[in-house]
């Protein structure tokens, strides 16, 4: 696994956006609730709830922007990036497909 560098991608900043707009409206008051050393980590994509085994393993390996499946043995681009979401540090994990990882690049 490869991680992507800076530039952050676009499709990734707006992805990130969308997910903690996301979490905001599920958890809403409940994050000013969160004691001063709350942490959180979230994959910035999920498997559907009533996902099989297979499609679970599938998912690990998918891009999070395009959904292209990437097999073992080819390159799978992997990081994290870490927001301020109300004062408390959220971290988000990804998987980019190389065509994705390198779109916003210059």
């Amino acid at each position: 696994m490869t991680e992507i560098e800076e530039p952050t991608p676009p499709w990734l900043t707006a992805k990130i956006d969308q997910r903690v707009a996301l979490m905001l409206d599920t958890l809403g008051p409940a994050v000013s609730g969160f004691d001063e050393y709350t942490v959180v980590m979230t994959p910035l994509t999920e498997p559907e709830e009533d996902a099989t085994p297979a499609e679970i393993q599938r998912w690990e390996r998918a891009c999070d922007n395009c959904g292209r499946y990437c097999h073992v043995g080819e390159n799978f681009f992997t990081g994290h990036l870490v927001r301020n979401v109300e004062g408390h540090q959220v971290i988000f994990m990804f998987g980019a497909c190389p065509e994705c990882a390198r779109k916003g690049r210059s």
